[in-house]
């Protein structure tokens, strides 16, 4: 979340939620951000 530039309380929240929680807030927090982990962005680049 840190690299999509969500917000450090955000952040933490997610961290410290229940597991079901945590996924759903972080996938809110991160939604509309194009953001791709790194392991998916290196896959996209070697197709």
């Amino acid at each position: 979340m840190r690299e999509a530039g969500c917000p450090e309380d955000a952040e933490k929240a997610v961290e410290r939620a229940p597991k079901t929680g945590g996924v759903l807030q972080g996938e809110k927090e991160l939604n509309g951000k194009g953001w791709l982990p790194t392991a998916l962005v290196k896959a996209i680049e070697l197709a």
